[in-house]
């Protein structure tokens, strides 16, 4: 699989980061309002900084649209769409899962070009180019066939969720809510589960654009909660309640499931 990008080394950078940085007095303490409206943190403006540093020795140069800068124009024609922890409060308080996600893109979801999700706690590494397939730690990864008496579904939970996100975690056998949006899409492309439904607190393109690409290039789909396929702009601007299935085939099952209606895609 071809690597045009230096997104491995901007991953590594981030861990780095974390390594030096996350055990330090302040670390998790937040120092602003970043771009998309929520809180700064210390560590996550140090991510940034790692990954902003790398950027600036690529030749011909990249955009960058981050969750904390917001957009960096270089006047490249490729942009740079980068969540640099995803999962903040788990790495806060102690639970090893957060990740941070990087992807090439130009203007909109669709042609994102290639994508990395780096586990910064256990190293996995999931990596996808466009047309080219997705790799778990330079594996073949591929989604799972949807099999109802062995599902398991990974949802988003807690008080913001929605009325039906939570009615969905009776629906299969079993039930994750992990807390890095990412890394639980990367479990759907990887295999292990069968979606992943974030409703009633939707995602920017900074939190989809990485995983996004994994799962279609692992051989699944990604919907909105109108049961659109997904397609927004790279911008903060745009927001979308998701879900991700592993088995496209199984849409109309899961659609059902997640929302109580009919999906009807036009014949996908």
């Amino acid at each position: 699989m071809t690597r045009k990008w230096p997104l491995r080394e901007m991953a590594l950078a981030v861990e780095g980061v974390m390594a030096e940085h996350s055990s330090e007095h302040g670390a998790f303490e937040s120092i602003g309002m970043g771009a998309d409206g929520t809180e700064t943190l210390r560590i996550d403006q140090l991510a940034e900084t790692a990954i902003l540093d790398i950027v600036d020795t690529i030749p011909g140069g990249l955009n960058v649209l981050s969750e904390e800068i917001g957009w960096l124009d270089k006047g490249a024609k490729h942009t740079l769409v980068v969540d640099p922890i995803d999962g903040t409060y788990n790495a806060s308080v102690g639970i090893p899962f957060y990740s941070v996600c990087l992807a090439i893109g130009n203007r909109t979801f669709s042609d994102v070009e290639e994508a990395m999700v780096y586990n910064l706690v256990s190293g996995d590494s999931y990596h996808a180019v466009k047309g080219q397939g997705a790799t778990m730690n330079d594996r073949t990864i591929r989604t799972r066939p949807y099999k109802e008496e062995d599902s398991l579904y990974v949802l988003y939970s807690g008080n913001t969720a929605s009325e039906r996100a939570h009615e969905l975690t009776k629906r299969p056998r079993r039930v994750r809510a992990l807390g890095s949006a990412a890394l639980e899409m990367c479990l759907v492309a990887q295999g292990c589960a069968d979606l992943f439904f974030q409703d009633g607190y939707p995602l920017r393109i900074t939190d989809l654009a990485a995983p996004g690409l994994i799962v279609r290039e692992a051989g699944g789909e990604l919907f909105t909660s109108a049961c659109e396929m997904l397609e927004m702009r790279i911008s903060l601007e745009d927001r979308k309640e998701i879900l991700a299935v592993g088995d496209a085939t199984a849409l109309d099952r899961l659609y059902m499931a997640a929302m109580n209606e009919a999906c009807d895609t036009g014949g996908l």
